[in-house]
Parts: structure tokens; C-alpha cells; sequence
């Protein structure tokens, strides 16, 4: 377990002698202190751990230093709370969260950390929690939130953007690989995506229906899902997309896969 603190302020914030409780229990450890010395920068993020190493081999961590041991409160997988007061017991935060915030797409929620999506929305609205997407492993402690949402964006007519649709993957150091960037304008969408030759055959799947992050993006370096070289010609990129509602969208880009004659 792990509990992320964000400090959304211009303010050096020092947590020595926070305490962190959770209020929905009567037995287990019912909360526990902040002892060491520790503030947490402006703008800047922060975990809690009592297992830093754990964290480190289970998850991407941009800032292995901003981990610090300390014990944690009891926090349940269906349900808990983690509520945050000051070292006088001034309530600065609380949340009680249920494992129906989860996206219904998991397979599983083991390891599954929920994230914030607006550090400016209120805490307790289950509507600004979703499942840390699984292209970046399902969390992404002391880094910024892979469902985060500092603004609201506007509906896309399409999901992804390629900076270039003509590649050649023959080692030149230029355009070797095809980026697919992908954006959405709300938690919750998955989505894979497919290549395809021009006789409608699938050549490579380049991930499985992943619970996608508010951004990201893909890379396809030109082979087969066998581990051969893609023929140089023309391919199509299929992305099926699923949004929160259920609704299913399909997107369609053809492709050039370039390269010298003779290789």
C-alpha cells in the first residue's frame, strides 16, 4: 500500500507530525504519525510507504528520493478511508473510497491504484477517482497521475495523432519507428490497436485492450507480431476505442512502411 500526497500550492509544506487515520475502522491500526523530518515541495508530489522497496520494484517511480517509510493506516481493497490532520489534529483531508470507483473493464484490481483526476474538484466525489491506467502499470507514485485532468478537455473527433505516417526502420537513426499519440477527454477509455497489410491480413497487435491514460502513445517498429520485418508497402492502423459509456469507436489510418530498395 501506498498513500500520494500533492501539494497543489506556491508553499514549501512541512509533514512532520502528520497524522493519517482511517475513520471507518474499529480495529487494525487505526493511524499512525509522520516522524520523520519531510515537507513536500510546491507544485510536487510525495508517498507514504511502509514498503519503499516494494513500490519501486511494482511500479514506475519518477522520484525514487520522494518515497518515505513510514506505517500506514489499515486501508481495505473493497473499501477504507484515509483521513490527513495536522500535527495540532486540524482536518486538512479525508476520503472513504469503495472498490466500485475501479473502471468495470479490469480483469483484476490487485495492484490497481485509484487516482485523482483534479486536484481542484472535491475529494469525496467518486466522479474524480478512476483506476490508474495499465499502460503505465496500473500506478505512478511520486509522479503526476496517469487519469490526471488539470483542465477539461473538449471531445476529439479523433483520438490519435501520428506526427508522421511514413516510416523506415532500417537503422538510420530517422524515422526508424511510427509514434501513435493518443488523448482523451475523460477517464475510463480503453482501447487497442491493430496493424493491418493491404490485403486486410493482421500483421501486429500492439497491445491488448488497455485501460489508456489521459494521454500517451505507441510504438510500432516495423514488425510482425512473429518478430519478422514487415514488407515495405502500404498499412492500415485500426484502433477500436471504448468509452466509459460503452460506446465503441473505430478509427482507421493508412500507413507507409518506407525503407531502400534491396533491404
Amino acid at each position: 500500500d501506498f498513500v500520494e500526497l500533492y501539494n497543489p500550492t506556491d508553499e514549501v509544506v512541512t509533514l512532520t507530525g502528520l497524522r493519517l487515520r482511517n475513520e471507518i475502522i474499529t480495529s487494525g491500526t487505526l493511524g499512525t504519525t509522520v516522524e520523520t523530518e519531510v515537507v513536500i515541495l510546491p507544485n510536487d508530489y510525495l508517498v507514504f510507504t511502509p514498503d519503499p522497496d516494494n513500490i519501486r520494484q511494482n511500479y514506475q517511480v519518477p522520484q525514487p528520493t520522494k518515497l518515505i517509510e513510514n506505517n500506514l493506516p489499515s486501508l481495505g481493497d473493497e473499501q477504507g478511508n484515509i483521513t490527513i490532520y495536522s500535527p495540532a489534529f486540524v482536518l486538512l483531508d479525508s476520503l472513504t473510497y469503495h472498490e466500485d470507483w475501479h473502471s468495470r473493464l479490469l480483469r483484476s484490481r490487485d495492484g490497481v491504484s485509484l487516482e485523482r483526476l483534479r486536484a481542484d474538484a472535491p475529494t469525496q466525489d467518486a466522479g474524480n477517482w478512476s483506476s490508474a491506467a495499465s499502460t503505465v502499470g496500473f500506478a505512478t507514485p511520486t509522479g503526476p497521475n496517469s487519469q490526471n485532468r488539470t483542465t477539461v478537455a473538449a471531445p476529439k473527433e479523433h483520438f490519435l495523432v501520428l506526427p508522421e505516417k511514413t516510416f523506415s526502420p532500417d537503422g538510420d537513426g530517422f524515422q526508424d519507428v511510427l509514434e501513435i499519440r493518443y488523448l482523451t477527454d475523460q477517464a475510463g477509455y480503453s482501447g487497442q490497436l491493430l496493424i493491418f497489410d493491404e490485403q486486410g491480413r493482421l500483421i501486429r497487435q500492439l497491445n491488448d485492450l488497455d485501460l489508456l491514460a489521459g494521454s500517451g502513445s505507441f510504438l510500432w517498429d516495423g514488425t510482425t507480431d512473429d518478430g519478422s520485418r514487415a514488407r515495405m508497402g502500404i498499412y492500415i492502423l485500426y484502433a477500436e476505442i471504448f468509452t466509459p459509456t460503452g460506446e465503441v469507436v473505430q478509427e482507421k489510418h493508412a500507413l507507409v512502411l518506407a525503407g531502400r530498395l534491396g533491404k
